[in-house]
């Protein structure tokens, strides 16, 4: 999390599955600093656990998406989810 005088600026909550993967469930920020920023520091974290992947879901128009492509993720499928309001 990273935070500014008591102002949530940007978060990532994310899940160590097993011994290969990291799974980062949202980037949530402000801005592209803040999100390259808390994407390095979950990349260090998956070094010190010894974790060989990092797996993020993100739409392709988000700020997200632009942080993940700036930092070198890999695109490597394809994710499309659906919304419905309730009746």
């Amino acid at each position: 999390m990273c935070m500014n005088n008591q102002e949530i600026r940007g978060y990532i909550p994310l899940s160590l599955w097993d011994e290969k993967v990291m799974e980062i469930y949202a980037l949530e920020t402000v801005n592209a600093e803040i999100g390259i920023s808390l994407l390095q520091t979950a990349i260090g974290e998956a070094k010190q656990t010894n974790h060989r992947e990092i797996l993020v879901m993100t739409d392709n128009h988000s700020l997200s998406y632009l942080c993940c492509k700036k930092i070198h993720f890999v695109e490597t499928g394809f994710y499309q989810s659906f919304r419905k309001e309730p009746l």
